[in-house]
């Protein structure tokens, strides 16, 4: 009976049955998939044009402060965002979904508190070493002002602060060219695409509602 009506209104047999599918969430995933993938390709494009002029002002007017910021900050967004991004493409195409279970709440959390504690570590230093960047260009304006010394800038940080961001940057910066940076980052966009898929418990009922 259900094939006879589906030839006459020309449809498939398991829309009759089920229903038209939901189309709703796979649009849902494909504007996310474009605006995070616009997003990377504007800050790719603004890394590669930004770091061989902040690499040429720190190598002539000694500034090195724009070639840091640049190289701890945008390629750990840019690589974080690619893991993002890959897995979108693959629930959008390939049809993936996030895992889910306690350990990959584990797992996300995990990766949050990395994530941010990588950012905490070493925004003291640049921020430190932006502060005295512009006092030296303001020095250097000032005519009445024949020298200058970082050492005679006021610190932002107390010093422990500025010691553990310090030796965070100068660790990190020595791993600069390791292969590990490039898989661990991607993998923290993987797992915070996952997110933290806890199961919803559903709600068992004694007996039918009045």
């Amino acid at each position: 009976m259900l094939l006879k009506i589906a030839e006459v209104w020309e449809a498939d047999v398991n829309v009759l049955i089920f229903g038209a599918p939901d189309t709703s969430g796979r649009s849902r995933d494909i504007r996310r998939l474009i605006t995070a993938g616009a997003v990377l390709a504007v800050l790719a494009v603004l890394y590669l044009r930004l770091a061989p002029w902040a690499r040429e002002l720190m190598m002539t007017v000694y500034i090195s402060s724009p070639f840091l910021w640049l190289h701890f900050l945008l390629p750990p967004v840019l690589l974080l965002l690619t893991g993002w991004v890959f897995m979108q493409f693959a629930r959008v195409f390939m049809k993936a979904r996030s895992l889910s279970g306690k350990w990959a709440a584990t797992v996300f959390y995990a990766a949050v508190f990395l994530v941010v504690l990588y950012f905490v570590s070493v925004l003291p230093f640049l921020i430190e070493d932006a502060h005295v960047t512009f006092s030296y260009l303001a020095a250097r304006r000032d005519p009445a002002i024949s020298s200058f010394s970082s050492a005679d800038v006021p610190h932002i940080f107390p010093e422990f602060i500025r010691n553990y961001s310090g030796l965070a940057v100068n660790r990190i910066y020595t791993l600069r060219s390791s292969f590990l940076l490039y898989i661990l980052w991607p993998m923290g966009g993987i797992i915070l695409w996952n997110g933290p898929a806890h199961r919803k418990k559903e709600k068992l009922h004694a007996g039918p509602e009045r």
